[in-house]
């Protein structure tokens, strides 16, 4: 039952992201896109050693993306607490569990990935630049609908494990 209505949730979120929705709209489906993702992911337990009660989000420092991300905080996923910290700096990267990285230049995306680059975090970014430095999901939008990609790749050699519920309902180009 939990996993079905997670599911729904995936779907109704990916239909909801018509063209005339605000940006922060678009952030809270977002927000609300990583929560799920977080309950079909399992980190290695060392990945959690510093606080075993939490599990740390890592986001942009904008206040639009604090304010549409604050309705995931606090919320409970895998026994943990989801926290939120605004990444000011590329460093501050190695605390995260997740890390969503906002619309950046390649040079600041290897500045941030490099180096946690196969650690145990997940890195979510909104375009596809990420993929080549092990970013693991990405998101697009499809005739005004949000869908993700993942870099299953990344995902394992970073050393995480994704369901494959999430994995099949990621987007795949038809060849």
């Amino acid at each position: 039952m939990v996993v079905t209505s997670c599911l729904a949730m995936l779907l109704q979120n990916r239909m909801m992201a018509h063209a005339e929705f605000s940006s922060i709209d678009v952030y809270r489906m977002k927000a609300a896109f990583i929560y799920n993702f977080t309950k079909f992911i399992a980190w290695p337990v060392h990945a959690s050693a510093h606080d075993p009660g939490q599990l740390t989000l890592c986001i942009p420092p904008q206040a639009l993306v604090r304010e549409a991300f604050a309705s995931i905080e606090g919320k409970n996923v895998q026994e943990k607490r989801l926290v939120l910290k605004p990444l000011t700096s590329a460093d501050d990267a190695h605390a995260c569990h997740i890390l969503f990285i906002h619309v950046v230049r390649a040079e600041e995306i290897v500045q941030v990935i490099s180096p946690i680059q196969n650690m145990p975090i997940v890195i979510i970014g909104e375009q596809e630049n990420i993929r080549p430095y092990g970013g693991m999901i990405h998101f697009l939008v499809i005739e005004d609908e949000i869908w993700f990609m993942i870099n299953a790749e990344a995902v394992k050699q970073a050393g995480l494990t994704m369901s494959s519920t999430l994995l099949q309902l990621a987007y795949r180009p038809q060849p």
